[in-house]
């Protein structure tokens, strides 16, 4: 059975997915540390120890700050589980593309690929 020839639309459509995460990802980054920054700020406006800032930067001056905080934290987690998630779908279309690349050489030819193989092995 030879591999499937690898649709260039679908390598597109995973390439433009990836590109949109990432600017969500960039955009709720900034908003979060501009939050942090702004939270931070106002703890040394109040006067806030060393210590105290840094429980700030992780947990806000309160309650629902820590809830903003905490909600762009897991939007950031996500964002960046699906950037992994959609390289590993086109490191798996480049693995199919090649693949297909190698066995239609052999297959015209008889031969394997010999850019396939190592300078060890030839």
């Amino acid at each position: 059975m030879y591999p499937e020839r690898p649709n260039v639309e679908e390598f597109i459509n995973l390439v433009d997915k990836l590109a949109d995460v990432q600017d969500e990802l960039n955009k709720i980054d900034y908003e979060y540390s501009k939050k942090v920054a702004n939270n931070v700020r106002s703890a040394i406006n109040r006067g806030a120890k060393t210590r105290e800032l840094d429980c700030v930067k992780v947990l806000g001056n309160n309650e629902e700050e820590q809830k903003v905080l905490d909600g762009l934290q897991q939007q950031i987690f996500d964002r960046k589980k699906a950037t992994r998630m959609l390289w590993g779908k086109i490191e798996a279309w480049k693995a199919q593309k090649e693949l297909y690349r190698t066995d239609s050489y052999h297959q015209v030819t008889g031969k394997p690929d010999k850019s396939f193989f190592s300078d060890e092995e030839n």
